[in-house]
């Protein structure tokens, strides 16, 4: 007796449309079927009534491109990118060898053979009973069996303690890459490549960064990324560790950064800018804040439906975030990465709390390091005196 399902898809993020293009898809019940007319009549109260035609016909081609060989272009992707992670896992073990992560040289001087680039996923997998090398299994039977990317609680690869089985898999074509910097029990190391750096460097081969946040940048190997793209990244990746080794000044590698912060940046090496950096991470240890905010029990006073009512009536207010503490916030406040809500509205901002040291944290990684800080939805940056600021909506 299956039910009848509704389910969106942001078609954007993996086949052949344009941005904001998104699809509802519907599986009719055994039972219960869609009524056409009175599912048309929902919709279109939340539908524009001048919709983007181009949207629409990326759309069709998308559409059309599942339609006539739709398994042959994802089976493709997918094979593309596990030979990408079997490429960077390759190169991570031809620099590490059997090296422990851990003794890295300290100092700017970093040689080109102490670190390397990694890969969040599984070091080894079963193949037939054997328990070998992910970068030494077949690239066919990866592509095209679940069992190599279901996390399990027995592996120690993905750090989830607690996981049921048969829970949740890890997706191929999406490549979280990860710096040096977290040891395999959470901890900060002496020596890291803070990933924002990374991905700030990629980013001037045209080379777009889905995410990054302290070690670790996701990479998308979607439809229609081919080996000369991810040789592009590869080469990318070889240059950035060269430039490292060599502290190049960031006026030659990320000019824009340096003209426009000429004080923090303009006469930095890459080296040395990565040590600081990492410096600022593991001296205020904003890794384990974040996770004491995202795991600490929030004190209700208002429901989010409340608070917002709050906004609609005027009864709120922003306030700078030294004055947040003991007050209420009137929405949610989401840090991007990893865009999950620290703060929902209606909820008591504790001056103690750890959501609190942690936007602190982050107000002050935007002053220490301009041009670097990410979105923080429901918090507005401002400017005093060369400063800059957060403050929230609070009722």
């Amino acid at each position: 007796k299956r039910p009848l399902i509704f389910c969106s898809q942001s078609t954007h993020k993996m086949l052949t449309a344009l941005s904001q293009a998104s699809m509802l898809h519907i599986r009719n019940g055994s039972e219960l079927e869609a009524v056409s007319a009175a599912f048309n009549e929902s919709y279109m109260m939340y539908a524009s009534t001048s919709p983007q035609y181009s949207i629409i016909a990326s759309l069709d081609v998308a559409t059309k491109m599942m339609q006539d060989q739709g398994y042959q272009l994802n089976h493709q992707a997918i094979c593309n990118a596990v030979e990408l992670r079997k490429k960077l896992a390759r190169s991570c073990r031809a620099v590490m060898g059997d090296a422990d992560p851990g003794d890295l040289k300290k100092s700017c001087g970093i040689s080109a053979s102490s670190w390397a680039f990694g890969v969040w996923q599984p070091k080894r997998v079963s193949v037939g009973g054997d328990n070998i090398a992910f970068e030494d299994a077949d690239t066919d039977y990866l592509a095209s069996h679940q069992e190599p990317w279901i996390l399990s609680a027995a592996d120690d690869w993905h750090g989830f303690e607690d996981i049921e089985e048969n829970y949740v898999m890890l997706d191929p074509v999406k490549l979280t890459v990860t710096t040096p910097g977290v040891s395999e029990d959470g901890s900060i190391e002496e020596f890291g490549i803070p990933a924002l750096i990374v991905s700030r460097f990629l980013s001037e081969y045209g080379i777009v960064c889905e995410k990054a946040d302290c070690y670790s940048f996701l990479i998308l190997n979607s439809i229609g990324v081919d080996e000369a793209k991810q040789s592009a990244l590869l080469a990318a990746l070889a240059h950035f560790r060269w430039c490292c080794e060599k502290n190049t000044p960031l006026r030659e590698i990320l000019p824009e950064l340096a003209e426009t912060w000429p004080e923090e940046y303009g006469e930095i090496g890459l080296a040395d800018h990565c040590r600081k950096m990492h410096e600022f991470f593991r001296e205020t240890r904003i890794l384990q804040t974040m996770h004491q905010a995202f795991e600490e029990s929030p004190q209700m006073v208002l429901t989010p439906a409340e608070a917002y009512e709050r906004i609609i009536k005027k009864e709120a207010e922003f306030v700078e975030l030294a004055d947040i503490g003991g007050r209420t916030a009137a929405s949610v406040v989401a840090p991007y990465p990893p865009g999950i809500p620290l703060i929902m509205g209606g909820e008591l901002v504790r001056p103690d709390s750890a959501a609190f040291r942690y936007l602190e944290l982050l107000q002050k990684f935007e002053n220490r390091f301009p041009g670097y800080g990410g979105a923080v939805h429901g918090a507005e940056l401002f400017e005093r005196e060369g400063k800059r600021y957060f403050r929230i909506l609070c009722v």
